[in-house]
């Protein structure tokens, strides 16, 4: 076999493999139970020749098979319903709205505002309860700051806007959990190295540069 014939070969096998790992990883979003990290991937290689460009029910297959199996080491999380997370997600809200005295002053809501604000929140969509918590903890974080600290990030020029993608918030509240996190560099750069396939659906949400750019601070 020449160079040539082995440097073809070698291309077309990983290009086989992308897109079997492309595959893997639209089957994968199907099954939130399943950790997707980069042991699962390699468990799944382990199992399956990704050069056969695999198909889903052909990793639906797969799961059967390997589910429970100490072999390949792919330990399934139960996932809250989306009921249990719209729930979670309104009593988080609330929480951090609710005034301690139950009078609505200082700026926190009131028993009956509560009220209101729940049957306001009744046909939210689970993006929606997420962003609005993200905005209250945000709010409140800056309340926080000093008259000095306030005036310095005023005087910051806006952060830059980036085409095609929606903006990159201070928190953000990642995929399957309901707690909102800093959106700072040490989270991104633990990101990659924790859960990889997070941080490349981060990348795709809100671009390359926007991501890196916040992780060079």
């Amino acid at each position: 076999m020449t160079q040539f014939t082995d440097d073809r070969l070698t291309q077309q096998r990983e290009a086989l493999i992308q897109q079997s790992t492309k595959v893997f990883q639209r089957w994968l979003s199907k099954h939130p139970e399943i950790p997707n990290t980069i042991a699962t991937l390699g468990a799944f290689k382990r199992y399956m020749d990704f050069t056969d460009l695999l198909k889903e029910d052909e990793f639906e297959f797969a799961w059967g098979n390997m589910k429970g199996s100490s072999q390949y080491g792919v330990t399934t999380r139960r996932v809250s319903t989306p009921q249990e997370v719209r729930e979670d997600l309104v009593e988080q809200i609330c929480a951090a709205l609710r005034n301690p005295d139950r009078s609505g002053r200082g700026g926190r809501y009131s028993d009956e505002n509560l009220k209101a604000l729940r049957m306001q929140m009744k046909y939210w969509t689970i993006p929606q309860f997420q962003e609005k918590l993200s905005s209250v903890v945000s709010k409140q974080l800056y309340s926080k700051l000093s008259i000095e600290e306030l005036r310095r990030i005023t005087n910051t020029k806006q952060p830059q806007r980036y085409a095609g993608y929606e903006n990159l918030g201070e928190f953000i509240i990642p995929r399957g959990q309901t707690q909102p996190v800093r959106c700072d560099s040490a989270y991104l750069l633990t990101l990659t190295k924790t859960d990889f396939y997070e941080y490349r659906y981060l990348c795709d949400r809100y671009g390359t540069v926007q991501i890196t750019a916040r992780q060079q601070g």
